[in-house]
């Protein structure tokens, strides 16, 4: 009885714990429900944010940009405001997100909680964490034994040490130090004395030489300031900081292309860099990489680039000129436009730009990137490129060296002073260099084509008179066309004959026309404008007979006679020589080979002519004579400069001294 009394009330309390155990379990179950709707929402909350934040980083990446820009106006442009006040609620609505994600509380069983352990990171997965409905039973572990702690001092020497000294290291620990940046003075031959009077007038420094800089490193930041004073008061030649993104020239050519680097004089507001492209032989081209600083002087720059020009005659400068102006595609003008633009007129320079932007800004399109040429005749085709990353668009230019100016067909109109200056800027043939025939035959060749080109390049052709044809006769005209064009299709008889009632309408009408100009001019002929002695001048006339020829039969004294005798006379003087007659080709042999054998170093003894004499043979030279087979006529002779006439000189040199003619 008393185990089952005992078993009883043991079943009893079984019972009665099992009820709260039930209790506990759903309530727990109900948190970590509402837990899992907590995880959610911020999860979403996080989401949101990262969102804000990527979106206010994107802002500032483009203030970034327009805080960059020399020619952008931040209190007037309004692109660069609107964007301000897109940051700043970027700013307020990311701080918002930023309350409301740290407003959640953390997951009240991240373990079992996916989302919970996606929206509190790795803490549900630290070991150490305990939850409250897990018991455990701590270890029995022995403690090792109780030390007596030293409390001796080691550094006891350094208490005696200063003050001073120590809040001097303490703060040099705790604040960075600001690095002051190396000034980049740009290498010349009076270097020495730039150095000393930074010396003399800021303190010492050191400095370093290397890729035609030479580096200064000031002290501190009031001696960097001091001695950027002194180099812009003295106009001192500094360089782009190497810290910072700046203005800089380079040419990249190909190992196959002849070329060599051209070291230029010393510049004071531009940077530029030469090479010497040597296509064509003895007709080099100079190839020049400029960047104009938008904060250079515009008249000192213009300087600068007046220097780069009288390197060589045919030269391409091309690079960022940082010029706005509408020649060239701009909406507007600016100050080193208008002077850019100016000088170019007045010098015969010709400035290229293609027909888009080449640099693209927040709210404006400009073309600053242009190509500088004078006296190219070389045809050339430039264009603007979408590509690259920066705000500069690639600029592609191909200039066509070989090729030939085409003919100009029927009558010409030549330019002579243009026809001058265009062989003005010809190089004087060096003799030296020319020792064969071969080498003859290709600088005469060179001399024909430039005479040529040059007067092709100065001529323009002449309209023909188109003569005056009556509206009424046109129409007639057009009319007939249709006919006789429909006729040829149908065959129709009706369209035949209004087609030949249509051109006798035409011959009728032109007779009619003509009668009454000639009408018209009879009765307006007046003594005042010289048109009545027009008239009476053809009649006044004697007529020329043609007296009686001589022929070689017999004495023509008809017409027909005579236009015979004219036939015959005309047909043997144009008759063909016959060239393959044995006996005359051996007798012209002989005489040249006895010719060669017997005067063949005569030609050594012939004194050249001086250019005095070329000269007075030009001014008689009959300019009504045909020209020769290379098309060089005699008023193209008369108009030749200097620099020709020397070229021409030494040709005929060059012929008696190698005895090839």
């Amino acid at each position: 009885m008393e185990s089952e009394d005992d078993g009883a009330p043991k079943r009893c309390r079984a019972n009665e714990s099992e009820e709260p155990m039930a209790l506990a379990t759903s309530h727990d179950n109900a948190n970590t429900m509402f837990a899992h709707e907590i995880c959610k929402q911020k999860i979403i909350a996080v989401g949101a944010y990262k969102i804000f934040s990527e979106k206010l980083n994107s802002l500032m990446r483009m203030m970034h940009i327009l805080q960059k820009d020399e020619f952008l106006d931040p209190t007037t442009d309004t692109g660069y405001l609107d964007l301000s006040r897109e940051l700043e609620i970027a700013k307020a609505a990311k701080d918002k997100q930023e309350g409301i994600m740290n407003s959640f509380p953390p997951c009240v069983n991240p373990v079992e909680c996916v989302l919970g352990s996606r929206a509190v990171g790795n803490q549900g997965a630290d070991d150490n964490f305990e939850f409250p409905n897990r018991r455990k039973v701590a270890k029995n572990r022995q403690l090792p034994a109780v030390t007596q702690i030293n409390l001796e001092n080691k550094f006891s020497t350094l208490e005696n040490n200063n003050v001073n000294a120590e809040s001097n290291s303490a703060d040099s620990n705790t604040t960075p130090i600001d690095k002051v940046l190396p000034i980049m003075l740009k290498f010349t031959d009076d270097y020495k004395n730039i150095l000393d009077d930074i010396h003399k007038i800021c303190g010492p420094t050191e400095n370093k030489f290397g890729n035609g800089f030479i580096k200064v490193f000031p002290s501190s930041h009031d001696q960097h300031q001091e001695i950027q004073k002194l180099c812009k008061a003295q106009g001192y030649r500094t360089g782009p900081n190497v810290f910072s993104a700046s203005g800089g020239t380079a040419i990249f050519v190909k190992n196959n292309i002849p070329h060599y680097e051209f070291i230029p004089p010393p510049f004071q507001q531009i940077e530029a860099t030469l090479v010497v492209l040597d296509i064509n032989k003895n007709d080099p081209v100079t190839l020049t990489s400029i960047y104009i600083p938008p904060k250079a002087d515009n008249y000192l720059a213009l300087f600068d680039i007046e220097n780069l020009i009288q390197i060589s005659p045919n030269q391409i400068i091309c690079g960022d000129f940082n010029a706005k102006h509408t020649a060239w595609g701009c909406p507007t003008n600016c100050t080193r436009g208008n002077v850019l633009q100016a000088f170019a007129n007045n010098a015969g320079v010709e400035i290229l730009a293609p027909s888009t932007p080449t640099r693209f800004g927040y709210t404006s399109a400009n073309t600053l990137d242009l190509i500088m040429v004078r006296d190219f005749l070389a045809p050339y085709d430039i264009l603007s490129v979408p590509d690259l990353s920066s705000d500069h668009n690639p600029v592609i230019a191909n200039f066509y060296f070989k090729f030939t100016l085409p003919r100009l067909n029927g009558k010409t109109k030549t330019n002579w002073n243009l026809f001058k200056n265009k062989l003005e800027s010809i190089n004087l043939i060096n003799a030296i260099d020319i020792n064969t025939p071969e080498m003859l035959e290709n600088i005469v060749e060179r001399f024909e084509e430039d005479i040529l080109s040059a007067k092709i390049a100065a001529s323009n052709p002449i309209p023909q008179n188109q003569n005056y044809i009556d509206p009424r006769i046109r129409n007639i005209r057009k009319e007939r066309n249709l006919a006789r064009k429909t006729f040829q299709t149908t065959r129709d008889p009706a369209l035949k004959r209004k087609t030949n009632k249509l051109n006798k309408e035409i011959i009728k009408l032109s007779d009619k026309l003509e009668s009454e100009s000639y009408t018209n001019k009879l009765v307006n002929a007046n003594t005042q404008d010289g048109s009545f002695w027009n008239l009476t001048g053809i009649f006044k006339k004697k007529k020329l007979d043609i007296p009686t020829l001589n022929g070689p039969a017999s004495i023509a004294n008809t017409d027909t006679e005579k236009a015979n005798c004219l036939a015959e006379s005309l047909e043997k003087q144009f008759h063909l020589n016959d060239i393959s007659h044995t006996e005359t080709e051996t007798i012209v042999q002989n005489s040249v080979e006895g010719f060669l054998n017997t005067y063949s170093n005569s030609v050594f003894q012939i004194d050249p002519p001086s250019n005095c004499e070329i000269i007075n043979y030009i001014k008689n030279l009959n300019i009504h004579k045909a020209p020769g087979i290379d098309g060089i006529n005699n008023k193209m002779i008369k108009n030749f400069p200097n620099n020709i006439i020397c070229n021409l000189t030494t040709i005929i040199h060059l012929i008696l001294s190698l005895g090839y003619f």
